[in-house]
Formats: structure tokens, C-alpha cells, sequence
């Protein structure tokens, strides 16, 4: 058997989708997997052995050429019909979209293959293949299940209890090691890819001096990229290593620690499929219901104020990040070293005297992804609404 998933979409959206891979390997141990993703994200693939072979899409390319004024309209419409030939010489038994957009819709349409899941064209008409699917792309912001549970029922795998996975590698092992030196680490990711979503260099830089007065025998790893190396450079210390990696070394540094504090950022999910403490700091248009850690236990910290989250794409509209004023470091710091020592008295009294919702990521006995308060016994709304999809 041989099946193709397909996600076009960001880095962090393709490490979550993951998940579905591990689930496709598990209700068919013997098919053959690739992957089609934009080829921006390739650096990713080593982290991901168990897949055969990838196909990419060059999307920069084909924006460019469609740009540009000196290049025959023809050429895209050839390349495309081209790359589409080559997926069909694949002659694929099962094609999944995990992309959900129009331009994967008209893709899979496309496609030779006469079993397909998720967002296509077929005469005109949207197809989806699944309630899962269909309920995913609705035009509501408010979305009952989490992404990755969405796209497992969709694909026909949540009940193998599928997890995010990738797979170390010797290059991000060996560069992990030189940066961690054998120390116990916390690893931090400060920035994300907008910037209503950030706390604050500031902010973290007080976090990090508080919890190394809690926990001193902790060194303390900053992840970045090359283009955030210079907003980075005010967390130097002794006790601070800054890290501007690749994804594999990032990758392996999340293995080797004890805690990562981040936003909401590919590195989360990096982080959940290392199995590693998440304390996620959930901001701006960050949506926890819907894209939160998937990583039994993370704990997630978010303000109580009305107009988060906020829309993606756009400025904060408040004088003030109201969302991110209301995290003091200090009362940040405690909740860390709580989390970090699994003390969870401290953790549900500072949830009752707080005015910032503090959650603790459970799953259902379904397989069921949920964010619950920290002295919560409820049942979740996920689950209730479970059986409108099924």
C-alpha cells in the first residue's frame, strides 16, 4: 500500500501532522509513507526516517515566476503539470490533504488516486471525506477539538493513539552535547513568529535570573534562528548558553532537558514529541483549544482578558499587551520551579489566587486532547462533542 499525506502549510503545522504519520504507520505497518510539504521547511526531514520518500513544492519559485513579467505565463502551468505527473507516477493507493486550504483542495483534484481524505475539488463541488475534516474547515473561530486531533480523525487513525514524532539524529545528538556539556538543562524559546504572541526579552530575562536563584544547578539553553540571534543577545550570562541552531541540533537540545519554556511555536511541538516538560506562555492570537501543547502534562499559562485571543495577521489593538502585563515573572517563576519539582499543591494554590488561567494537559479516555484547570475534575467539552463527528 502506498499513501501520500500532503501539508503545505507552516513548519509547526507539518511537525503536528506528524502525528498522523505515526498513526498511518501503526494501522499499516507494512505501507509505504511519503510526505509532500513546501520545500522551505526540508531541514525538517531528517528528523523523520520513518518516511520514504519526500516530495517538495517549491512555492517561492512558483510565486516568483508567476511575478514575473519576463516569464512566459506558460511556464508555471508546465512545471505544475509536470510536478502533478510525477505524484502520479507514484500511483498512490491513499492521498490525505492535511493542508486545508484551496490551493491543496484544487492539488488533490488533481491527483490520480480514487482514495482521498480531507479538503478536494471533485466537479466543483468541496469534498472532505470526513466529518472530521468538514468540521475543521468550518468558518468559526471556535474549534472543539484540538488541530491534531481534528486531523486524526480525519485520516481515520485517532484510535491508535498516534503521537507527534520525529527522530533524533547523530548531527543534532553531537552538536546537543557540545552545547549542554552534560549540564542539567532548561531549555527556553523567547521569540515566535508574531510578535503579540511574545513576552518580552525583558520579561524572560527576569524569569531566567529567578529561577536560577530557585534552581542553581540548572543551565539555561536559548533557542533561536539566525535572523533572532541579535534580540537575543540581552539574555547573556553565565549561567545562559544562546543556541542559533538547526532544527536537528534544536531538536536533540529539547531531548536532553528537564523544561522548555516557550511560546506558541514549532518548538512546542518539537518539544512534545521529545517528551520533555512544556510550560507553554500563551499569548495574543495564540489558541490553546486548538493548537496547544500536545504533550501529556504540559502546563499552560494564559491571561483571562477579553480580547484574547486575538486575530491572527493583525497589531494588538489595546495601548498596552494587556495579555502579556499580566504575567509577572516573579509569579512566573513559581509556577516554573512548581511545575519543573512536580509540586502541585503550590500549583493549584496558585491557581485559586490568580487571575491567570493555569492548565494541565490531560487526555481522554478516548485518546482525546484537553486543556483542564489544575484542580479540575471536570469532563471536557471535547468530550462531549465527540459524537457529532463520529
Amino acid at each position: 500500500m502506498k499513501i501520500l499525506c500532503i501539508n503545505l502549510l507552516r513548519l509547526g503545522d507539518v511537525v503536528m501532522s506528524t502525528a498522523v504519520v505515526d498513526g498511518l504507520q501503526k494501522r499499516y505497518p507494512k505501507a509505504q509513507i511519503d510526505f509532500l510539504l513546501n520545500k522551505q521547511f526540508s531541514s525538517l526531514t531528517p528528523l523523520l526516517p520513518h518516511i520514504r520518500r519526500f516530495l517538495f513544492f517549491d512555492r517561492d519559485r512558483f510565486q516568483s515566476l508567476m511575478a514575473n513579467v519576463a516569464t512566459p505565463l506558460t511556464q508555471p502551468f508546465f512545471e505544475l503539470q509536470e510536478f502533478v505527473g510525477q505524484i502520479n507516477s507514484e500511483k498512490y493507493d491513499l492521498v490525505i490533504n492535511l493542508t486545508q486550504n484551496l490551493f491543496s483542495a484544487r492539488l488533490m483534484d488533481l491527483l490520480e488516486c480514487s482514495n482521498k481524505l480531507g479538503f478536494n475539488y471533485q466537479n466543483g463541488k468541496a469534498e472532505f471525506g470526513s466529518n472530521w475534516f468538514r468540521r475543521l474547515n468550518a468558518n468559526d473561530s471556535d474549534k472543539e477539538f484540538h488541530y491534531i486531533d481534528f486531523l486524526l480523525g480525519g485520516s481515520e487513525v485517532s484510535d491508535q493513539r498516534p503521537e507527534i514524532s520525529l527522530v533524533e539524529t547523530t548531527h543534532g545528538q553531537h552538536e546537543a552535547k557540545k552545547i549542554t556539556d552534560g549540564r542539567p538543562v532548561i531549555a527556553v524559546q523567547p521569540l515566535t513568529s508574531d510578535r503579540k504572541k511574545n513576552w518580552g526579552i525583558g520579561n524572560y530575562r527576569k524569569l531566567i535570573s529567578l529561577l536560577s536563584l530557585k534552581l542553581p544547578r540548572y543551565h539555561f539553553v536559548i533557542l533561536g534562528s539566525p535572523s533572532e540571534e541579535q534580540f537575543l543577545e540581552d539574555l547573556s550570562a553565565a549561567n545562559v548558553t544562546i543556541a542559533i541552531c538547526d532544527l536537528e541540533t534544536a531538536f536533540s537540545i529539547l531531548c536532553r532537558a528537564d523544561l522548555v519554556v516557550t511560546g506558541d511555536t514549532s518548538i512546542k511541538h518539537m518539544a512534545a514529541a521529545s517528551g520533555t516538560k512544556i510550560f507553554e506562555i500563551c499569548l495574543g492570537s495564540s489558541e490553546y483549544r486548538f493548537t496547544g501543547a500536545y504533550n501529556e502534562g504540559a502546563l499552560i499559562v494564559k491571561s483571562r482578558v477579553k480580547c484574547a485571543p486575538c486575530a491572527h495577521g493583525k497589531d494588538c489593538h489595546q495601548p498596552t499587551q494587556l495579555c502579556a502585563e499580566m504575567m509577572e515573572p516573579d509569579f512566573m517563576a513559581i509556577l516554573a520551579a512548581a511545575y519543573l519539582s512536580d509540586d502541585m499543591e503550590t500549583l493549584q494554590k496558585c491557581a485559586r489566587n490568580s487571575s491567570l488561567e493555569i492548565l494541565r494537559v490531560k487526555f481522554s479516555p478516548s485518546g482525546l486532547w484537553r486543556a483542564m484547570p489544575v484542580d479540575s475534575v471536570k469532563s471536557s467539552p471535547q468530550e462531549r462533542a465527540l459524537h457529532g463527528l463520529q
